[in-house]
């Protein structure tokens, strides 16, 4: 009887054993007994608070949780925000240096004659076909077009000046309304327009090209 008794006790001592090591092993491996337990409806009020508060039922240790996941949260999103202002501003400087080689490249120097002549004429086939408004003025010095009246649209003008006694310089510029707002900042049409300036700027210099 004794023997039995005394076996009993080892077997339950070993099934608790058994058991808390499981519990263990399930809590090392991320699980918790409140997250995959559904609470019936005799559950407490503070059952609820152990589940959603990580087994903190004092009032005042949660709201320094709270607290605590609050400030985390908002430097995060200072620390994102910041990141994103950085890449803004790089990308912001890598578009502005395409527009400058752009413009810088959107050019044709040429002799102040029969050369120049047909270079004009073919100066202002291309403004008339890649802006988007009509020509207001087109005479021996400028062809340009007028404003659009929408936004993100680009418009031309192309001046002709001498350089020297023998050479005459064909710029062409490309604009596009709304890039800037009156402050002088960017706005939302930025990336649109400096995309599509860049894109008609070097188009305008394979289209001379190919006349050579």
């Amino acid at each position: 009887m004794f023997a039995d008794t005394r076996e009993a006790i080892v077997t339950g001592r070993d099934a608790v054993v058994d058991v808390e090591f499981a519990a263990q092993e399930l809590r090392s491996a991320g699980f918790r007994r409140d997250k995959d337990w559904k609470p019936d409806e005799q559950q407490t009020q503070r059952d609820r608070q152990m589940h959603w508060f990580g087994g903190h039922t004092d009032t005042g240790a949660v709201m320094k949780r709270a607290a605590c996941w609050i400030w985390v949260s908002i430097l995060c999103l200072v620390l994102v925000a910041g990141c994103a202002s950085t890449a803004r501003e790089a990308a912001f400087r890598r578009e502005e240096v395409a527009l400058f080689e752009a413009r810088q490249q959107a050019c044709v120097r040429c002799e102040p004659t029969v050369d120049c002549e047909s270079a004009w004429v073919r100066t202002r086939a291309f403004v008339t076909t890649h802006s988007a408004s009509r020509i207001v003025r087109a005479d021996d010095t400028l062809i340009e077009t007028a404003l659009p009246h929408s936004f993100g649209f680009v418009y031309l003008a192309a001046p002709k000046g001498r350089l020297d006694e023998d050479h005459a310089l064909i710029q062409l510029k490309a604009m596009c309304r709304g890039m800037y707002r009156t402050d002088g900042n960017v706005s939302v049409m930025y990336w649109t327009c400096a995309n599509a300036i860049v894109a008609v700027e070097d188009e305008f210099r394979a289209f001379m090209s190919e006349a050579k």
